[in-house]
């Protein structure tokens, strides 16, 4: 049986923001100023079955410690592949794993 898989890896940045702030009573506009920062995200490996034409669950690197907590508690979720590195980048143990 022949398997071939076609991958395209890139990087997703998102910046979280808060879903409630403090103001005092009767201010009528309130705000925030969101902080951008460049290296926020995560990197995303889509994989296509090509032989079966069917997409896998993608790989999400998020950035943590390797092999720490983060790690064990996601390994029984199946929606998607998610390891997490300090950088968040693609690494040579990360795709021996994947």
């Amino acid at each position: 049986m022949s398997v071939v898989l076609s991958a395209d890896e890139t990087f997703i940045r998102f910046n979280e923001s808060c879903n409630h702030c403090i103001a005092p009573k009767g201010i009528k506009r309130v705000g925030f100023s969101a902080k951008e920062n460049d290296k926020a995200g995560v990197t995303l490996l889509p994989t296509l079955d090509m032989m079966a034409s069917r997409l896998l669950p993608p790989l999400i690197i998020f950035k943590a410690k390797f092999g720490a907590r983060l790690m064990k508690q996601w390994a029984t979720y199946t929606k998607s592949f998610l390891l997490f590195t300090e950088s968040h980048w693609m690494t040579k143990h990360v795709m021996l794993i994947f």
